[in-house]
């Protein structure tokens, strides 16, 4: 029997956002992911905590909320500057083992912080096929499947 997660936390680092990356394309990418996730996992958001908000944050937050469900904005924690670190912060909803170091959790990261993912680190075809962790999740009861307007699903 597969025991699948009854709720998820998600981290995301806001370090480094500013005007230039509130285009519309970038948002309506947001609000599609919200929109997936909203359809798709109800109920299973446990937290969403928002770390490192920059000041530009409000703006993007104003445009993006009205779209969020409200239980679904509940869920939100936004934590601006380094005070995600003390009581009420991260730890309180994460093992500091899995929040990444630059972030003062126990996990190394091999990626840097920000930027670009170095070729170094992507994976070969070859590697994901043998790799246990994918194959993991190949074999959930889970199936992908592509669907193009206009034509039929079962």
């Amino acid at each position: 029997m597969i025991r699948l997660p009854r709720s998820w936390t998600c981290l995301v680092d806001l370090e480094g956002l500013n005007m230039r990356h509130l285009w519309r394309p970038g948002v309506k990418a947001l609000l599609r992911i919200i929109e997936v996730v909203e359809a798709n996992y109800p109920e299973t958001l446990g937290r969403l905590l928002i770390v490192r908000a920059p000041r530009v944050f409000p703006v993007l937050w104003t445009l993006v909320s009205p779209f969020i469900n409200e239980n679904s904005r509940r869920k939100f924690l936004i934590y601006s500057g380094n005070n995600y670190q003390g009581p009420g912060g991260v730890c309180d909803y994460l093992d500091k083992e899995i929040i990444p170091d630059f972030l003062g959790g126990d996990c190394m990261c091999n990626i840097p912080e920000g930027g670009l993912v170095p070729k170094s680190l992507y994976q070969s075809d070859d590697e994901a096929e043998t790799s246990d962790h994918i194959r993991l999740w190949t074999e959930t009861l889970y199936h992908s499947a592509f669907i193009y307007k206009g034509a039929p699903h079962e």
